[in-house]
């Protein structure tokens, strides 16, 4: 029979101080978090950029909308959070959580019960609707794509076609486009002639257009289909002070639906007081057409937007209209007039023919003479023509291109001349020559070609070319 082993005192002294030192091994892993173990967070802490994805995240919407309210109570109170905080922190749980800021903001959840453990919420609904829209922006596109595809299918978005406009606003999917297009037809009447809904869906497809490379040029190609309300939302977001493109595109709807030509032709006079640009002469036809037999509020509409443009053709048209019995239409054609001639003579339609005259006698005596000059081989008389030709800015497009081709003459007085010239008449007609003079080694015609291009846009850019050809839509 074996006898027990004994353990000697020497061997166990050394067993206890091994289990010490592994201990203390412990303690100072812990302190430095090499062995750090996970533990519950604490209510506001920021979350992680990039978050932990080996943790499972909820996926269940009524989870998730939980979570939305638990947030959002959070950002009133006497100690709010910040905004930005909760954004990210709804953000991080994915494309899941695109399903469950629709249902907030359809209505469809609301906040916790009482048996549930109620949330109080400190901020306003419209506050709140902020919050989840920001939220929407930051998820992955196709999340957000597939949450408003599952609720049209549910029907669950008639009579909240906004929410789906503003949500697709801020999808960033490349199919969204034709969606929000589709989506904003359905639109009622009532809603869709509403002032506040009209802009909250413009500034939506806005957002649409700016943010997927090509979406403006595909809004141009497809503008033939467009009908319904949908023309007066994509009128108001195409009729941006960058945008000199979109004059086509609005053009092109306008008479598609005379229930929303009223919108497409105070978005043309928006274009026109921003772009300084030339109607080519169907769309000028079309809209003298406006001006001759529409109703009242649509003529001053159409005045104003051929004023605007410095159409030459249709100055008989606007002095005409000083005489129109309605008030608004003969404000329009005296605006329009100021426009054109960039002078004040009043309501008077006296006092517009006796201008009209004295421009029309100028153009048969002298305007023969001056376009000659400018081929001369003597700059002093270039210069001269130039400057006399600028004195008569309802010529301005024309005038515009003619100074357009001297930006680059090899004489630099004539160059100079011409872009000042240019900048003078604010046509963007000049603006392709003036682009190509940014390149110049001259440091005197870059300048002055960079001065032109800022009084014609209104905008102050830098000195390279391909900052203006995107203002200007010349890509």
């Amino acid at each position: 029979m074996h006898e027990p082993k004994r353990t000697s005192l020497a061997e166990l002294r050394r067993a206890r101080e091994r289990v010490t030192a592994l201990l203390a091994l412990l303690a100072i892993g812990v302190s430095l978090g090499i062995f750090a173990l996970p533990g519950k967070p604490k209510v506001g802490d920021r979350p992680q950029a990039r978050p932990d994805r080996t943790r499972s995240l909820p996926t269940d919407r009524a989870v998730l909308t939980r979570e939305i309210w638990l947030r959002a109570a959070s950002l009133g109170g006497s100690k709010p959070r910040p905004k930005a905080t909760v954004i990210a922190e709804l953000a991080e749980f994915g494309s899941p959580m695109a399903h469950a800021a629709l249902a907030v903001l359809l209505g469809e959840a609301t906040p916790p019960s009482k048996e549930r453990g109620a949330v109080p919420l400190e901020i306003g609904p419209q506050e709140l609707a902020e919050v989840l829209y920001s939220v929407i922006d930051r998820l992955p596109p196709e999340g957000v794509m597939a949450a408003v595809e599952d609720a049209l299918a549910a029907g669950r978005m008639r009579g909240q076609e906004l929410v789906a406009l503003r949500a697709l606003g801020s999808s960033r999917h490349p199919r969204a486009l034709e969606l929000w297009i589709e989506l904003a037809e359905t639109v009622p009447p009532v809603s869709a002639a509403n002032e506040r809904y009209q802009a909250a869906a413009a500034r939506s497809f806005e957002r649409l257009i700016d943010a997927v490379p090509g979406n403006r040029a595909n809004v141009r190609s497809i503008a033939e289909r467009i009908q319904g309300p949908a023309l007066t939302f994509v009128a108001r977001a195409m009729a941006k002070r960058d945008d000199p493109g979109s004059l086509g595109t609005v053009l092109a709807l306008l008479g598609r639906s005379p229930l929303h030509d009223g919108g497409l032709l105070r978005a043309l006079g928006s274009i026109s007081r921003q772009c300084q640009l030339r109607l080519d002469p169907v769309g000028a036809a079309k809209l003298r057409r406006y001006a001759r037999e529409s109703e009242s509020i649509a003529r001053a509409d159409a005045l104003a937007a051929l004023g605007g443009f410095a159409d030459p053709e249709s100055i008989d048209l606007l002095i005409a209209a000083l005489s129109d019995p309605d008030e608004l239409v003969r404000t329009a054609a005296r605006a329009g007039l100021e426009r054109i001639s960039r002078l004040e003579l009043g309501a008077e339609r006296a006092s517009w023919n006796a201008w009209w005259e004295r421009e029309s006698h100028w153009a048969e005596t002298r305007l023969g003479l001056l376009l000659p000059m400018v081929d001369s081989a003597d700059p002093d008389a270039v210069v001269a023509a130039l400057t006399e030709l600028a004195e008569h800015p309802y010529l301005r497009h024309q005038l515009a291109r003619t100074a357009g081709e001297l930006v680059d003459d090899p004489r630099e007085a004539v160059a100079l001349a011409a872009c000042r010239v240019a900048g003078a008449l604010r046509s963007q007609a000049a603006a392709p020559a003036l682009l190509s003079a940014l390149s110049s080694s001259d440091d005197a015609r870059r300048d002055a070609a960079w001065n032109a291009l800022r009084a014609i846009t209104g905008r102050s850019l830098p000195r390279q070319e391909q900052a203006w050809r995107e203002v200007l839509a010349l890509d």
